[in-house]
């Protein structure tokens, strides 16, 4: 399922890159959570380049024996120019 939403999602696009940043997971016996930061640069057909940076919240699940995917939330929070010079879709904390 999540590779033919990507798969729908970057058909627009000339070149593209995915990269993986820390995630943390939280198994239990038979459920877990796990939260994954990534970076995507693209190249779409106009030319135009840009980066989106979202991270994923996911449930897992042991069925048939297997980790398998519950739940997934994609949570975008900028998708701009490669500068970051466009606005953050989410609110920047600071400390």
């Amino acid at each position: 399922m999540v590779f033919h939403i990507t798969i729908a999602a970057i058909a627009g696009r000339n070149a593209g890159g995915l990269t993986g940043h820390a995630g943390s997971t939280s198994p239990r016996r038979l459920a877990g959570t796990g939260r994954w930061h990534i970076q995507e640069s693209f190249r779409r057909k106009d030319s135009a380049v840009g980066i989106v940076l979202p991270h994923y919240d996911d449930t897992y699940l042991i069925e048939d024996g297997e980790w398998k995917f519950a739940d997934r939330k994609l949570v975008r929070h900028y998708h701009g120019a490669p500068d970051l010079s466009d606005e953050f879709l989410t609110p920047i904390v600071t400390a």
